[in-house]
């Protein structure tokens, strides 16, 4: 099943499924669960493993196995279901899943800020953890990003900061944030409509689709303590510099383990950053800057 379908066919319930990767339009429930997925809503609700309360798996040997539990409160026993959540096949083929639903928020507010520099912007998101803002959604896209999306996106700003609010209180709260983002942002921008919120997310959605144009892209997560993203921001431009290799970047914030930011970088000459006259095009097997990869 995908991963839409199932979240539009839970909303007729009033319900819905809390983790939204950016290839939600495409992405199966099972993949999500083999690779324990992430998404736009983990700042609040967590990965996919958040949301998996059973599984029927089926072990090399043929054997079909069962896991979770049938009552609110489990606390004995080891946690098979999150064990295999996330083993990419390698200790059993899933065939069946229980997941867990949440009620559709009362209310949403999403804000938009786009920043002068992509420091600005991590800056920024940490502010949100100072003031102890609990955000459902919290992503950054980079400059570059942005230019490969749309270039007039790239033209509003270096760096884009996307939040999103879904407490009985969402307008206050994005109030709040709005409050936060302002000195530090050039533009700031809520809204309260789905269907404008939707348009405003499509920059992240977007990004991996509008990097692919560009060549084909290597993908690495590292995952970095959100008092240091600013920092990384520039250690990752100055191994891209360094390496003569582009790299773009599109951090996340997690619930557990702080910021996980996504770069993109290429192996292949890309259309947007021609190889200089006898130089060859490298890439290093290891983020140099001390932070470990996810």
């Amino acid at each position: 099943m995908i991963t839409t379908e199932l979240d539009r066919a839970a909303a007729g319930h009033g319900l819905r499924y809390a983790p939204d990767p950016a290839s939600a339009a495409l992405s199966t429930i099972g993949g999500n669960i083999a690779t324990n997925a992430g998404g736009l809503r983990c700042a609040k609700y967590g990965v996919t493993r958040d949301s998996v309360l059973g599984l029927e798996a089926v072990l090399s040997d043929g054997t079909v196995v069962r896991t979770g539990r049938r009552t609110v409160k489990g606390v004995t026993g080891y946690d098979l279901t999150a064990l295999l959540t996330g083993s990419e096949g390698t200790l059993a083929v899933i065939t069946s899943a229980t997941l867990r639903l949440r009620p559709v928020p009362v209310a949403t507010a999403t804000l938009a800020a786009y920043f002068a520099s992509f420091e600005a912007a991590a800056e920024a998101s940490y502010a949100l953890t100072r003031a102890g803002v609990e955000p459902a959604l919290a992503e950054l896209v980079d400059g570059p990003v942005l230019g490969a999306v749309d270039p007039a996106l790239r033209e509003r700003g270096a760096a884009l900061l996307l939040v999103q609010c879904d407490s009985a209180g969402a307008a206050i709260e994005a109030e709040a944030v709005s409050r936060l983002l302002a000195p530090l942002a050039t533009t700031v921008e809520t809204t309260a409509d789905p269907v404008e919120a939707e348009a405003l997310l499509a920059a992240r959605r977007l990004a991996l689709p509008a990097l692919e144009r560009l060549g084909r892209p290597l993908i690495e997560d590292i995952a970095v303590p959100r008092s240091r993203l600013a920092e990384a921001a520039r250690e990752i431009r100055a191994v891209s510099a360094r390496h003569d290799v582009p790299v773009f970047t599109s951090p996340s914030r997690t619930r557990r383990t702080g910021t996980s930011t996504r770069s993109s970088s290429w192996t292949r000459r890309c259309p947007a950053s021609p190889a200089r006259p006898g130089r060859q095009r490298v890439r290093s097997s290891r983020w140099p800057c001390g932070w470990a990869a996810r």
